[in-house]
């Protein structure tokens, strides 16, 4: 791969992104439990809903740059994806061959585990 692309993406990357993708990279559900703010709800705390908003934003922004993909869930009677009530698509998340090249080359990926 490139260099100079490898290196723009990891610039891109704050903390928090390193440290979902490196839990989705894992495949270990507890790592991303770990680092997953608790689940905001009416009358959650001001903290608490901006924690969410800013670990969803992360996963947004792994999403845009291809490092983490989405397994779109589809009904299987009709065939048509299913929404969240926010509009989203439903589904899981994992690392894209993309990211887990991000993670090799910054040492938290094992070539064995790609």
């Amino acid at each position: 791969m490139n260099v100079k692309k490898l290196l723009g993406l990891l610039r891109e990357l704050d903390d928090l992104d390193v440290l979902i993708l490196e839990a989705f990279g894992s495949r270990t559900w507890g790592k991303l439990q770990s680092i997953r703010p608790e689940t905001a709800h009416l009358g959650s705390s001001t903290k608490t809903r901006e924690d969410n908003e800013i670990f969803d934003s992360s996963i947004e922004k792994l999403e845009r740059l291809g490092l983490l993909r989405t397994h779109v869930k589809v009904d299987r009677q009709t065939g048509i994806p299913e929404f969240d009530n926010q509009g989203k698509p439903k589904g899981s998340q994992s690392t894209s061959i993309l990211g887990r090249l991000i993670l090799r080359s910054i040492g938290l990926l094992a070539p064995e585990d790609s």
